[in-house]
């Protein structure tokens, strides 16, 4: 059963109910008489449900206030701090240890963080991010001049929506952000095919036969594949000419191996076993 008390010096009523462990009194928050009967008898409602078993109440809600609801409330309402796209990248970028990332590496992700924020905005909510937003992102760089006169290319596009995905990632793991990156759905622009790998002399005679513009006759040259003469003719060059003694041998380790600058710079003499070939 459940009873009625009156402040005297407010006069607001609270309901009383009385457990196995003991008694609960909630606040009514009213002076009315007629409208505090009328919640009395909603709190004795929500006890014989309780009892006969048509209601439960949830772990972690509080008894008193799930009685005056009726049932109904379960938790008090929270208020969520909005993260902003720039808040997010501001924090990952923070979090990282030094030198956990190569400097060529941090550097790419800024250029795309400054590419979304020029789309998205720094104050868009990232917590709202949806596949139409990134479809947004992606249609509008793919309007951007890029290089050689060309639009820019699907894969600069992708890298930037992958440097959000990871700082995205991250984000959930730090419980800034819920939910899965949501980039299901999203179309990229068909990419240009780059030409096969060609010697100087096959690339020169199609350059000879013209009508070529200046970006498909530097795609021609990226895609130079240089003879074993021309090698050790580029290599000897380099050992006349190098400025610094460790030119020469990063362009032979490069010549010979197929190996990245960075793989390069980093390698140390334990990575390498002349003995063993």
């Amino acid at each position: 059963m459940a009873w009625l008390e009156k402040d005297q010096r407010t006069g607001i009523y609270k309901v009383g109910v009385r457990l196995a462990d003991g008694k609960i009194k909630r606040s009514l928050q009213t002076t009315d008489r007629s409208e505090a009967e009328a919640l009395r008898g909603t709190v004795e409602n929500t006890l014989t449900a309780i009892e006969r078993g048509w209601l439960t109440v949830p772990d972690g809600t509080d008894f008193g206030d799930f009685l005056i609801s009726g049932g109904k409330s379960v938790a008090k309402p929270t208020v969520q701090r909005v993260v902003t796209l720039a808040q997010l990248f501001e924090r990952y970028f923070a979090s990282l240890p030094a030198g956990s990332l190569e400097d060529t590496t941090l550097g790419a992700m800024r250029i795309y963080e400054r590419q979304l924020y020029r789309v998205l905005k720094k104050s868009f909510p990232i917590q709202q991010l949806s596949s139409t937003n990134l479809q947004h992102y992606v249609d509008r760089r793919s309007k951007d001049k890029g290089l050689r006169g060309r639009r820019v290319t699907p894969v600069t596009i992708r890298k930037a929506v992958v440097a959000l995905r990871t700082v995205w990632n991250w984000g959930v793991n730090n419980k800034l952000l819920t939910g899965r990156f949501p980039h299901a759905g999203v179309k990229y622009p068909k990419a240009t095919e780059k030409p096969p790998f060609q010697t100087m002399k096959e690339i020169e005679a199609q350059i000879a036969r013209g009508k070529l513009s200046k970006a498909e006759e530097s795609d021609l040259w990226d895609c130079l594949f240089l003879t074993v003469s021309e090698i050790a003719e580029l290599l000897d060059y380099v050992k006349r000419h190098a400025r610094h003694s460790f030119i020469y041998p990063m362009f032979v380790f490069a010549a010979h191996t197929g190996a990245r600058r960075s793989e390069i710079v980093r390698s140390r003499l334990t990575d390498i076993d002349l003995a063993a070939e």
